[in-house]
């Protein structure tokens, strides 16, 4: 019987992994100060996990890699002499040309919009680690938080950047953005959003309003909670 993973270089991503653990070494994550690691380590898994990331064994190593150019000393160069010119060139595209320094002058809107015109010219399998890194980040982020609605409108935006890639994904991404946006997704009104609703036999979490949390309950929907 085969093994899960003889369709992986595992060599590969096993270097990858490493230089990624190294690279973010004592990092944190902005809003919870967990290690910074384990995002792109989620990111990776749910790579993985996808049609276009099994047996892709550069779009994994590529996905724990993701940040490190961003967010490290590490350079594009360095990437390609450990991991070879297709995880190199994966990284550059998801590495946002905004932080670049002609573009330090400008302000957020105008340095996001820069980065979603980049987006637009990239191939799907970059699309996949960067749709599933915004969810990553939103699942992190707590929609009390001042910046969640400035984050939700701009993740609005790249959604519309991200369709096509894969649509139970972006399902999920968008389901997020609603609930930073404090809208209901049962019945799409603004409202203070304090109930999250499992739906039975569907691996699905909504943000829904309390009122539709109590109808939702009474028409077989389960494990709904307060927060």
């Amino acid at each position: 019987m085969a093994n899960v993973y003889d369709c992986f270089d595992m060599r590969l991503i096993q270097k990858a992994v490493i230089y990624a653990a190294l690279k973010h070494g004592a990092q944190k994550r902005k809003y919870n100060d967990s290690p910074y690691f384990l995002h792109p380590a989620r990111v990776a898994a749910r790579v993985a996990q996808t049609d276009m990331g099994r047996g892709n064994s550069n779009l994994i190593a590529a996905s724990y890699l993701h940040d490190v150019v961003e967010d490290t000393d590490a350079t594009v160069q360095d990437i390609e002499n450990l991991f070879g010119v297709e995880v190199a060139a994966i990284v550059e595209m998801l590495t946002n040309p905004s932080k670049k320094d002609e573009h330090k002058n400008k302000n957020r809107a105008e340095r996001k919009k820069i980065d979603r015109e980049h987006l637009k010219t990239v191939p799907k399998e970059v699309k996949l680690i960067k749709l599933i890194d915004r969810i990553d980040n939103i699942k992190e982020l707590d929609v009390n938080n001042s910046f969640a609605k400035l984050y939700g409108r701009e993740s609005e935006l790249l959604a519309e950047v991200l369709t096509g890639v894969d649509d139970e994904l972006h399902k999920e991404l968008v389901c997020l953005i609603q609930g930073l946006l404090g809208i209901c997704a049962a019945c799409g009104d603004e409202a203070k959003l304090s109930t999250y609703c499992a739906i039975e036999n569907e691996d699905k979490i909504l943000s829904i309003c309390e009122a539709c949390a109590a109808h939702a309950h009474l028409n077989g929907y389960v494990d709904y909670k307060f927060k």
